[in-house]
């Protein structure tokens, strides 16, 4: 009888204060019978179906996603539903397992299961997967419905052909990233990424188009390139880690959350920048690592 009292009273202790940590999670959305369906159908969802005790090494990799994610202007939103006090809603989506993870389009009736590894990189790239299939759609739609009413000469229609197939847009497009590229270095990829960063020093941050903390860093950083721009020797540049040749690049330089902001000092990994996103602190930042032949 001791022994039964014993191990009750060390489960309450390590167990429980487990429980409540999840449960404190400030950033994620914990959806119940009564708001799940229609909160899913508002907005595209990514949801964790779990219960406390097996989700505790996801937990805290599922919150800093929902602290990226959960914004205003995001078009994607991170949720959770305790299987242990929801069992309707997770039977009804056919949850067999702790966490099962399944992302929700908006006009899709059957939600998509993630399967692969359950780490930060591995999540993001199938959030950028499941919103471009997302976008596509859109396109396709919005191209269904759409009515010519311009002038029917050559020149116009082949325009207007173009635009409606992506092609027009997307030459332009093209042109002006390379541009940028080819002008500042900018922007770097898997394939270049190496050349890039192997002389001086190299601020790189890596980042998602979907990130709202990315957005707003955005013009931050190009302030910041530009401050930077008459200075030889030190490079301002970024890394699209949703393209798929950048995948692998920000797998191994160990992204964990976008953005990360890392330093190279000819080719090498020196620091990784955590402070404030203000264009003073970032270039304090800068400063701090050039040698005095930089400055």
């Amino acid at each position: 009888m001791h022994i039964s009292l014993y191990l009750c009273t060390f489960a309450t202790i390590f167990l429980i204060p487990t429980v409540f940590a999840h449960e404190d999670d400030v950033h994620t959305l914990k959806y119940n019978a009564d708001n799940f369906s229609e909160e899913v159908g508002k907005k595209n969802h990514f949801v964790m179906f779990y219960a406390p005790w097996q989700v505790q090494r996801l937990a805290p990799t599922w919150e800093q996603l929902a602290e990226m994610l959960n914004e205003e202007d995001s078009n994607i939103k991170i949720a959770k539903v305790d299987c242990t006090t929801e069992s309707k809603v997770c039977a009804d989506e056919d949850v067999t397992g702790y966490p099962t993870l399944k992302f929700f389009k908006v006009g899709y009736a059957e939600g998509v299961k993630f399967r692969g590894t359950r780490d930060l990189p591995s999540l993001t790239n199938f959030i950028n997967e499941q919103l471009r299939e997302v976008r596509n759609r859109q396109r396709r739609s919005e191209a269904q419905v759409d009515r010519y009413q311009g002038d029917r000469s050559h020149d116009d229609l082949k325009q207007y052909v173009g635009k409606m197939l992506g092609t027009d847009k997307e030459k332009q497009g093209d042109g002006e990233q390379g541009d940028e590229v080819s002008a500042t270095g900018s922007e770097l990829t898997g394939d270049n990424f190496k050349e890039g960063i192997e002389t001086g020093t190299t601020f790189v941050k890596f980042f998602a188009p979907w990130c709202g903390h990315c957005k707003r860093l955005s013009p931050t950083w190009d302030s910041l390139r530009e401050k930077f721009s008459t200075k030889p020797g030190v490079s301002i540049v970024k890394v699209d880690c949703t393209i798929d040749a950048n995948k692998q690049l920000c797998n191994d330089e160990e992204v964990e959350g976008f953005p990360s902001m890392f330093l190279y000092k000819n080719g090498v990994k020196v620091s990784e920048y955590s402070g404030s996103r203000s264009l003073d602190d970032l270039y304090d930042f800068v400063v701090k690592h050039l040698g005095h032949d930089e400055l």
